[in-house]
């Protein structure tokens, strides 16, 4: 279908104090940012809980660093109950659900066929949000005698009904929402990401109880 992209920014201070909740939480930005997207999602949809794809580099070990090689694979992430308790307790749940993700990961395309064929359960190959934690932004091409300019091409066309993806870029955050103009038009998605940085600096500077601590 038709496909959009909304592009937003993660203000320094913000990107700061996720990491600094992050850091206390033992655990990654990504976990928050993910925490962050699971309660805007389940807030707008008025449930509890939401099952997004995660795109994840593989590359766990050490020995693994160096390879040459495409490496990446994905896994669903299920945030439950999004809406409830403070956020710290969001991220502590979702850095769990995250672990198992990783320790037994395998793209929802492979687990889909089998959840049909064995349980009869009508559900479609890919899920319809995605989120995705680029740990670099570095695009330069230094190839000798040549000049070289990386540039970005707005897809026409949507994978998905909607992926968000987070790059460092100095000391913010560069985000991208690829959604389907199919479904929401552009001024939506644009409140949704306004609506997603309100959220992360919320719960990233939520005050710590004696509970969250």
């Amino acid at each position: 279908g038709r496909g959009g992209v909304i592009r937003f920014t993660v203000p320094a201070e913000v990107r700061a104090a996720v990491e600094r909740l992050a850091a206390r939480r033992s655990t990654t930005p990504f976990v928050v940012a993910a925490a962050a997207l699971g309660r805007l999602l389940t807030t707008k949809a008025g449930q509890d809980d939401v099952v997004m794809n995660i795109s994840y580099a593989g590359r766990e070990s050490r020995e693994f660093e160096s390879l040459v090689g495409c490496t990446a694979t994905g896994f669903a992430l299920r945030v439950r109950d999004a809406r409830s308790g403070s956020f710290a307790e969001l991220t502590d749940r979702v850095t769990r659900t995250t672990v198992l993700g990783m320790e037994h990961a395998m793209p929802p395309r492979r687990v889909a066929p089998a959840m049909r064929q064995r349980r009869g359960i009508r559900i479609p190959d890919g899920l319809a949000i995605g989120l995705a934690y680029e740990s670099s932004l570095d695009t330069g091409i230094d190839i000798p005698g040549l000049t070289t300019t990386v540039a970005e091409i707005a897809p026409s066309a949507s994978r998905s009904e909607f992926i968000m993806v987070l790059s460092p870029a100095g000391d913010v955050l560069e985000g991208a929402v690829e959604y389907s103009a199919d479904l929401w038009d552009a001024a939506t998605v644009e409140a949704w990401s306004r609506d997603y940085v309100r959220l992360l600096r919320e719960g990233a500077e939520e005050p710590l109880t004696d509970e969250t601590g």
